[in-house]
């Protein structure tokens, strides 16, 4: 399949004539047809972090080259996986990743905002299709983590941009409601599912013959009718009932019942990951729960302790080699694939303000597909992702209005990447293909 690549920064800034405070950085390869490509579906792509770089997607998933971790080093081959045949592609590195570069820090932070980043996003979409004659097909968006949460932020200002579906990567919609804080015991009950599913992975739970869905979907059963009016009685149990349920939760997520019941049957993320392999003096990863690494580790605030991110070394340099190489985008700078300055300073006070300090954006998501009737959503995830548990979101969109009938969901036996296993990326293109086309 010929395709053209097209690489551009494009420089925000103020005023009409003012510096630039930063940039923004799209890569996009457009398939050479000899009919009129104006109805050709276009798909606009992007991580999270926030401050992460389009690369994850771009280099391993859906991209025409794919790089692959061969045990040594990283490889760049053909990727039979790209999803040209199904539409055009877009890739977007924000200010203060890849190679974007930013100019000026403080004015540059109207971008590290949920509601900026999402105005510029839809500012980006909008010229990019009058640019390149585009106008009147149909839009798509994909997104990683927080980049769902950006995805539903665009759904809700896109206005009259022809969008017809979103793709939701391991979806992060309502982060209130998986605030580990005094008196939420909504976490607890969306992480038992996938807690689970880890118990059984890592045989401290037998899964006495049932598949990894099926220990899932009795797990949330559990979680809705039994473990959910134990929790929202708070103290009002007797010691004898405590005792009792703490020994049936233990054989759900493989913890001592004692441990349990010392912490109050609630069980956060993190203490999960350091207490689940303990006897064997091992940890499991947060990103990726399949993973392990030695407890007796450094200790280190979540997430850079995760044994997740050593899975596959940084790929950094082979991206930036690709943008030289193959894109001929010549640029001196080093490639950033997670910018952990942009993440820190990331500024959350929009979504305070419009829900009285409740983080969530799935009343948004929800607000476009009610504005808009053919607008689809497609929320794809692992069983195995402790950061953005598989039960978030569908809980998130079931408590939001979102039309149903118009969601698709998809659960892959992965972790926080689903595209990390070259057979989960083959069954994930697919489906997004089918969902495109």
């Amino acid at each position: 399949m010929m395709y053209t690549s097209m690489v551009k920064e494009t420089y925000l800034q103020g005023a009409s004539g003012s510096r630039p405070f930063c940039s923004l950085i799209t890569t996009s390869y457009v398939v050479n047809e000899p009919r009129p490509a104006e109805g050709r579906p276009v798909v606009f792509v992007f991580n999270g972090g926030p401050g992460a770089s389009s690369s994850p997607l771009h280099m391993g998933a859906f991209g025409p080259y794919r790089l692959q971790w061969d045990g040594k080093t990283n490889v760049l081959n053909e990727n039979p996986q790209c999803l040209l045949d199904a539409a055009d592609l877009v890739f977007v590195d924000p200010p203060g990743t890849g190679f974007t570069r930013v100019f000026n820090a403080d004015s540059a932070g109207r971008y590290w905002d949920v509601r900026g980043d999402a105005a510029m996003i839809v500012d980006l979409i909008r010229t990019w299709l009058k640019e390149n004659g585009r106008q009147r097909g149909p839009v798509y968006l994909c997104g990683e983590s927080y980049g769902t949460m950006r995805a539903a932020a665009v759904m809700d200002m896109a206005g009259d941009l022809p969008l017809s579906g979103v793709i939701m990567l391991s979806a992060f919609l309502d982060m209130t409601a998986l605030a580990d804080a005094p008196g939420n015991d909504m976490p607890y009950i969306l992480n038992l599912p996938t807690m689970a599913c880890l118990a059984v992975f890592h045989h401290k739970v037998d899964a006495r013959g049932r598949t990894t869905e099926q220990v899932f979907n009795d797990a949330a059963v559990f979680a809705d009718k039994e473990y959910a009016p134990m929790l929202f009685r708070g103290h009002n149990t007797s010691s004898d009932e405590r005792r009792v349920f703490a020994k049936k939760l233990a054989t759900l997520i493989g913890l001592p019942d004692t441990f349990l019941l010392r912490n109050d049957l609630r069980v956060n993320i993190h203490d999960f990951e350091l207490t689940l392999l303990a006897d064997k003096g091992l940890r499991i990863g947060q990103l990726n729960g399949q993973v392990t690494g030695p407890l007796t580790a450094p200790a280190a605030h979540p997430p850079f302790d995760d044994p997740s991110f050593s899975r596959n070394p940084s790929n950094r340099s082979q991206v930036a080699e690709y943008f030289r190489n193959q894109l001929q985008f010549s640029d001196t700078g080093s490639y950033n694939t997670i910018n952990f300055d942009v993440n820190a300073k990331w500024n959350w006070s929009a979504l305070d303000q419009e829900y009285g300090g409740y983080r969530t954006v799935a009343p948004n998501a929800a607000h476009a597909m009610v504005g808009h009737p053919e607008l689809r959503l497609m929320v794809a995830g692992g069983y195995y992702d402790l950061a953005t548990p598989l039960a978030a979101a569908p809980f998130a969109l079931d408590h939001s209005g979102a039309p149903a009938s118009r969601i698709t969901y998809a659960r892959f036996p992965t972790g926080h990447s689903i595209f990390e296993k070259p057979e989960e990326l083959v069954n994930l293109a697919n489906k997004v293909r089918a969902f495109i086309k």
